[in-house]
């Protein structure tokens, strides 16, 4: 259920209450806000980035705010339009489970976040990447038009940034999910991309574009 939270407007350094894995006040004091939600108004602190992801993973509404909503990694094309927008989550799942947690984790950034509907759409688990291809915009609960087994890829890419598979963090995997994709979008000729991503159109969307981290979108 989607709790409606509002801001107080007060700004004071403490720990954050919420302590996502975005978190920036999770161990040491940062600066956040206090808002509140019902029943009984009760007070959270919470900081900024925790309050992006509660939104982002539509388990939180802010009344009366215009937050800019910021994707975890955004490709453009070299013309700078948008073709990709990929979610990051470190969880591992078996099989079924993951499919239909990705389809949530996109179905609650499009309809309860306000990310736009764009040609690709990425979420990105250790195990499994789970790609969408945007044909009818008003459908948000298809499941993925793609699946690709990442285990090794990610082995491999945390093997040359000597990054533990098992014990990397949320941002460690989000940069290592960012290289992957860069090495895609430099990928010389087809047969040096996944054969899903040129099947898909992905390869030929993306080529000599650029990768980009936590980007606000309108």
């Amino acid at each position: 259920m989607i709790k409606t939270v509002e801001p107080s407007g007060v700004i004071l350094k403490d720990i954050c209450d919420i302590q996502t894995e975005k978190c920036v006040a999770k161990d040491s004091p940062a600066a956040i806000t206090a808002v509140w939600y019902s029943p009984g108004r009760k007070q959270v602190n919470v900081c900024r980035a925790c309050l992006d992801e509660m939104v982002r993973r539509g388990e939180w509404e802010v009344k009366g705010a215009r937050l800019k909503h910021r994707a975890d990694i955004v490709i453009f094309d070299p013309k700078g339009k948008v073709k990709l927008i990929a979610e990051v989550k470190k969880i591992s799942l078996k099989e079924k489970s993951a499919q239909r947690r990705a389809s949530e984790i996109r179905r609650n950034l499009l309809v309860h976040s306000g990310i736009p509907n764009t040609p690709f759409f990425l979420v990105a688990f250790p195990d499994n990447f789970y790609l969408w291809k945007e044909d009818i915009s008003d459908i948000y609960d298809k499941p993925a038009d793609y699946r690709f087994d990442a285990k090794n890829t990610i082995d491999n890419y945390a093997d040359k940034k000597e990054v533990s598979p098992l014990e990397m963090s949320e941002r460690d995997f989000e940069f290592l999910v960012s290289d992957w994709l860069k090495d895609l979008v430099n990928a010389k000729s087809p047969e040096d991309s996944l054969e899903w991503a040129t099947k898909s159109g992905l390869y030929d969307a993306i080529r000599d574009g650029s990768v980009a981290i936590e980007v606000a979108l309108q």
